[in-house]
């Protein structure tokens, strides 16, 4: 019995501890005071580590590799808390892609993170940069690269927070750029827009979807962009024919509405437009010609819809071939060809 009691006592004696954690709290401060990053140092658990029942969602060492990411997905947004009895305090956090969630040791100080976490500035203010105040238009309307509530990923829900998911409506628009930011870990810079035409229309914007060049804007609902390509498969120039009239009902000729949807079938009037003279500027200085009525250029443009990138072939130039030859003066009216010379100053030579 002597011996019962004493292996009892030290079967409970060794039985492991687990902390307790307190009630859930929702962090109330501004939402952007809570971005964070991860240290590295602790691992990420569905509940308070220390709390029995705790299971990892991301090691330590996933947790380092989010802590040296280039990626602002990868940043944390804490949004609860919870204490332990042993006054460890735990954040509910996520990240900006929420691909990762769950509590992370923050520490013992209140309203302060450490441990696991440290804050993080995920955007940096550029307000010298020389675009401010300027206008702008979309370099290339359409669903890619629209505007969003913040530079993506730099705030939670930044990501799929879009302001203007299709900016084809307002191709041509001019937008002024009122603020400038830099992602930290991306070093990408995005602007925040204002359209002068349709106030509704705002949001940041990554800085090259932009252009302050309009002749560089391309609208895919009623542009048609083309490639002048070799015989070998080389693309010798490329150019937009823009503004483009939809086919009438029946597809067989040009009609009277100009297009303003992308996959609008153009093809009768991009044919009228693509002529050997509107080529011939285009191609000057390249050493190729374009011929409007080859049949593959003639079902390339009569194929077209907005929104397409069409290849119209263009072959070499005919070459002529000029000699040259170089002389130098022989007294006042003796030229004589340098290759029939041996030797002569350079200051005898006639250029």
């Amino acid at each position: 019995m002597s011996f019962g009691a004493v292996a009892t006592v030290s079967t409970t004696a060794s039985a492991k501890s687990y902390a307790t954690a307190g009630a859930y709290s929702k962090l109330t401060i501004d939402a952007t005071k809570r971005n964070v990053e991860a240290t590295g140092t602790n691992a990420l658990y569905t509940k308070p580590g220390t709390v029995k029942g705790a299971k990892v969602v991301a090691s330590k060492a996933t947790m380092a590799k989010l802590a040296s990411s280039k990626k602002s997905a990868d940043y944390f947004r804490a949004y609860g808390v919870k204490t332990t009895n042993r006054g460890s305090i735990y954040y509910r956090v996520v990240t900006m892609d929420q691909k990762y969630r769950g509590y992370v040791y923050g520490g013992k100080v209140a309203d302060t993170f450490g441990g696991g976490i440290k804050a993080a500035e995920t955007t940096t203010a550029n307000t010298t940069d020389s675009m401010i105040g300027k206008t702008v238009t979309f370099t290339n309307p359409g669903t890619a690269n629209v505007t969003w509530t913040a530079p993506k990923y730099t705030q939670y829900k930044s990501g799929a927070a879009k302001v203007v998911k299709n900016t084809t409506p307002f191709a041509g628009d001019t937008l002024k750029v009122t603020k400038a930011e830099t992602k930290t870990r991306e070093g990408s810079l995005y602007y925040y827009v204002e359209d002068q035409q349709n106030p509704t229309v705002n949001g940041w914007i990554y800085s090259k979807a932009v252009t302050t060049d309009a002749s560089a804007v391309y609208n895919q609902a009623t542009d048609v962009k083309v490639n002048f390509v070799a015989t070998d498969g080389t693309t010798v120039k490329s150019t937009t024919l823009a503004k483009l009239t939809a086919n009438n009902a029946d597809n067989t000729a040009v009609g009277t509405a100009k297009a303003n949807a992308k996959g609008t079938a153009v093809g009768f009037d991009a044919q009228a437009k693509a002529t050997n003279d509107w080529a011939t500027p285009l191609l000057k200085g390249t050493g190729y010609d374009y011929n409007a009525a080859t049949a593959s250029n003639t079902a390339a443009l009569l194929s077209a819809k907005t929104g397409d990138t069409i290849n119209l072939t263009v072959t070499k130039g005919a070459q002529a071939v000029q000699s040259i030859a170089a002389y130098y003066q022989d007294g006042v009216n003796n030229p004589v060809k340098l290759s029939s010379v041996a030797a002569t100053s350079d200051a005898n030579l006639v250029y």
